[in-house]
């Protein structure tokens, strides 16, 4: 049993064949990884847009129960020391 070596036309093809399935599958791949962001991002975007709805809905609600305790909480650094500064 003899081999027969390919020829260059066929090696050709066959390179270019590989390579169109390589081409193929990474614009598949892309496709996917973008879709993959996109909602990801959108996810991210709900996220914070809830976590911003709440806290507002909380600091109205902490407004409306006592509005002197909450204007004297804004003024008012609690955990911080007097402010000392070192002349040089």
């Amino acid at each position: 049993m003899s081999r027969e070596k390919p020829t260059n036309s066929t090696n050709f093809e066959f390179q270019s064949n590989i390579m169109t399935k390589y081409s193929t599958e990474q614009i598949g791949l892309q496709a996917l990884w973008w879709d993959s962001r996109a909602r990801q991002s959108a996810l991210s975007r709900d996220d914070s847009a809830r976590k911003r709805r709440n806290q507002k809905k909380k600091t109205e609600e902490n407004f409306l129960i006592d509005a002197f305790q909450f204007a004297r909480q804004l003024f008012l650094d609690s955990g911080s020391g007097p402010l000392t500064a070192q002349i040089e």
